[in-house]
């Protein structure tokens, strides 16, 4: 019984295909091996890539991000002291009582925070409108 088995396991099975899965199949596989190489490519080497395998036509519709995404990272510290802005705007609006009233904002919204995660309301509408 067991060898019996084993050669269902190793029979191959024949399979006709389309010319269209055929090429699907194909793409495929490159589709995959291209991934695989462009895994590999360092970023100084990317531009040699790029010239060597798209065409003008290509070009117009890739757009580069992991080049886009470093240049606006940032390890260096803020500009302005977190919330310096807001503390400003309050004093402007409020004087010498915007301590006083930021105190009372920040009360107010940890109250509603704390109350909401307590009773998970829904938020209005919770039926439709049908209008």
């Amino acid at each position: 019984e067991e060898e019996e088995e084993e050669a269902e396991e190793m029979e191959e099975y024949q399979m006709e295909l389309s010319e269209e899965m055929r090429r699907f199949m194909e793409i495929s596989e490159n589709h995959r091996q291209e991934r695989d190489r462009m895994k590999t490519v360092d970023k100084s080497s990317r531009g040699k890539y790029r010239e060597n395998f798209l065409n003008d036509e290509d070009e117009d519709c890739i757009v580069d991000i992991t080049e886009h995404s470093l240049s606006h990272t940032t390890v260096s510290a803020p500009l302005e002291q977190p919330g310096f802005r807001r503390n400003s705007e309050m004093r402007e609006l409020y004087g010498k009582h915007s301590a006083k009233i930021q105190g009372m904002e920040t009360s107010l919204q940890l109250q509603f925070d704390r109350l909401s995660d307590k009773n998970h309301p829904k938020y209005w509408p919770h039926i439709p409108l049908n209008i």
